[in-house]
């Protein structure tokens, strides 16, 4: 159990570095809600010379409520930039959601490919007025490989999909700046259906080495999402 915020976007880019976006430029490429959580899962483990996989069930109560981050957060720059620290955290509707968990996480490392891919069903019982009961299921995956060289081609996709009358918003996820589309406003795009996929080409300038990380990596980034 915690009490803390939440985050639907978290996928977006790593905890590191939207930490140290935020802290610098005040560009958090997230929006968060206020929670008080419970959650339990049972889970198994099998694992083999090529994969491991891990099943799960389990059960969630929370009790959500709407965050603002406006003159909250300190950052370096941005303060006060409606679209970096200065915007809000969009409404949730307040009240509790009570709901059923299935899911399974597997890893695979067959070679010079690895690759995951997770995926988890939530069914509620309850959820706060206005909003309806829902079945929502979230994926995520990806994978990486080398190609000619020390360079790697590496790909990400993200999806949601939600069955239900009225999604409560804390179950929105959205799309919208440097962490997902970057032709987009931060987070401009949300709602409780989702696709998202990502490909990088990574390569190294092995003429460069730096102290402590090594040789930069020019990345080629393609993403496409709605």
């Amino acid at each position: 159990s915690a009490r803390g915020t939440r985050t639907n976007d978290d996928g977006s880019e790593w905890d590191v570095f939207n930490a140290v976006t935020t802290l610098f430029a005040g560009s958090a490429t997230r929006n968060y809600f206020q929670s008080d959580i419970g959650e339990g899962r049972l889970i198994g483990h099998v694992e083999r010379d090529s994969y491991a996989i891990e099943p799960y069930v389990g059960g969630r109560y929370e009790r959500v409520s709407p965050i603002s981050a406006t003159g909250d957060v300190w950052t370096m720059f941005g303060r006060d930039d409606s679209l970096k620290s200065a915007r809000p955290n969009p409404l949730v509707d307040e009240g509790h959601i009570a709901s059923a968990l299935l899911g399974a996480e597997l890893t695979t490392f067959s070679g010079v490919v690895t690759a995951r891919l997770s995926a988890q069903v939530e069914q509620s019982f309850t959820a706060p007025a206005p909003a309806s009961n829902f079945l929502q299921l979230t994926v995520d995956g990806a994978v990486g490989f080398p190609t000619v060289g020390t360079q790697e081609l590496h790909f990400q996709v993200h999806g949601v999909a939600t069955r239900g009358d009225r999604v409560p918003l804390a179950r929105y996820a959205y799309l919208g700046g440097s962490g997902t589309l970057a032709t987009l406003d931060l987070l401009e795009q949300g709602g409780s259906a989702l696709v998202y996929v990502e490909s990088r080409y990574l390569i190294p300038i092995e003429a460069i080495q730096l102290p402590f990380i090594g040789a930069p990596v020019l990345s080629v980034r393609d993403a496409i999402g709605g």
